[in-house]
């Protein structure tokens, strides 16, 4: 990696890839995307017409008085389980970085493609990662 980078990972939930980064990135910084954290919530019955609107409200947040106080207009079983998740994962304003000095790479659909069209082992492609990095 080159000199004063920093590198963090934005995956989707519920993946190999985001399992595999947990592994072979422990010290860097390891996020979730949020559609796939509103899917997640989405797909384990926590929905209403507002959760919509109020977790990209929460999500895209930019400092920690704005996260809050969208973040208890949710309800209680969203916020149990965004809790879990933890608010470092999904969350703009606990994003550790500068997030406008950010190189933004589709990691998971670039696996997926080159897994499926070349058979190359998964450490293989991240190595790759960190050359171009």
């Amino acid at each position: 990696m080159r000199q004063g980078w920093e590198l963090s990972f934005i995956t989707n939930m519920d993946d190999v890839v985001s399992s595999c980064i947990e592994h072979l990135f422990p010290d860097f910084y390891h996020g979730y995307t949020f559609k796939s954290v509103f899917k997640y919530m989405r797909t384990r019955g926590v929905s209403d017409r507002t959760l919509q609107p109020l977790f990209w409200m929460t999500s895209n947040s930019y400092n920690a008085s704005d996260f809050e106080e969208n973040f208890r207009w949710l309800t209680l079983d969203a916020r149990e389980m965004l809790a879990n998740i933890g608010h470092a994962k999904w969350v703009r304003a606990y994003f550790p970085n500068i997030r406008w000095n950010v190189v933004n790479i589709n990691v998971p659909d670039f696996f997926v493609l080159s897994v499926n069209q070349r058979n190359v082992p998964i450490i293989m492609h991240t190595e790759a990662i960190c050359d171009y990095i």
